[in-house]
């Protein structure tokens, strides 16, 4: 069989190391920000804009002023029921 022919539901394994790394070809900076604005943004309110950005940050790069993760804590939002 040569190596382009396959059976259907065959699992199709990379023959060598470079045929892997060829195979990564999605854009790994794209999906992080939508990872971001889709997902994360939603928490956008339940933290200070400082934990936020500390909490969600792409680069991963510690600052220099961050607090501790263990001291951030999530902002009380007070729900009000509209009497009927």
């Amino acid at each position: 069989m040569r190596a382009d022919e396959h059976k259907p539901n065959e699992l199709l394994l990379p023959s060598s190391a470079d045929d892997l790394k060829d195979r990564r070809d999605y854009d790994v900076e794209h999906y992080l920000r939508v990872l971001v604005t889709s997902y994360a943004s939603r928490l956008r309110k339940a933290y200070t804009a400082e934990d936020f950005e500390q909490l969600f940050r792409v680069d991963e790069q510690l600052g220099l002023f961050d607090r501790p993760i263990e001291s951030i804590q999530p902002i009380w939002i007070r729900y009000q029921a509209t009497s009927a």
